[in-house]
């Protein structure tokens, strides 16, 4: 069984990145199960919290972030406003990570209060400190404030952690002169 989690939001309209983490969001595909119209899935990467996707349909609502290549996942941030929203704020999200559809293993829920701001939610691989590897992320909304059916979720960010620059100051120095002639790029 999943991780039942409650995260407080930050009550602050812009977001603020950790300097060991970087946005990869723009790295993936999005999809979801249903849109409105005019309030697609383009509404969750335009960098506004005033626009929003708006689900179509019965619960449970779909948000599919599918990368080329498997990513070191360290955190998503989902921007919800519940004052605006009431009744089409999302109140528990589950998180799956896969490769595919196919393989999609449930790996965290979150429970969500009536708040405005944004939610934090850390992806670790399961008995380690290191960001989630996953190639295929799913956000399912299982529940609504207010038993409400359709939903709004204004922004969703995707961090992974930033890898280190491997400095050539620490590298050995070659011993012979056939690697020596291999030291310098031209």
């Amino acid at each position: 069984m999943a991780e039942l989690l409650n995260f407080n939001l930050e009550q602050q309209k812009s977001l603020e990145i950790p300097k060991n983490l970087i946005n990869i969001s723009s790295e993936a595909i999005w999809t979801v199960s249903s849109a409105k119209t005019g309030h697609g899935v383009d509404k969750i990467l335009d960098k506004s919290t005033e626009t929003f996707w708006q689900s179509d349909g019965i619960l449970p609502h779909l948000v599919n972030i599918q990368f080329q290549r498997k990513m070191k996942i360290a955190r998503i941030s989902i921007y919800i406003e519940y004052s605006s929203d009431e009744s089409y704020t999302p109140r528990v999200f589950a998180v799956s990570s896969g490769t595919t559809f196919q393989d999609l293993k449930e790996i965290t829920q979150a429970k969500i209060k009536k708040k405005d701001g944004w939610a934090h939610i850390e992806l670790k691989q399961q008995n380690s400190d290191q960001p989630l590897h996953s190639g295929f992320i799913q956000i399912a909304i299982l529940r609504n404030h207010i038993n409400g059916n359709d939903s709004h979720i204004r922004q969703i960010q995707i961090f992974g952690k930033k890898q280190p620059i491997i400095s050539t100051l620490h590298l050995p120095k070659f011993s012979t002169i056939q690697f020596q002639q291999y030291a310098n790029l031209k």
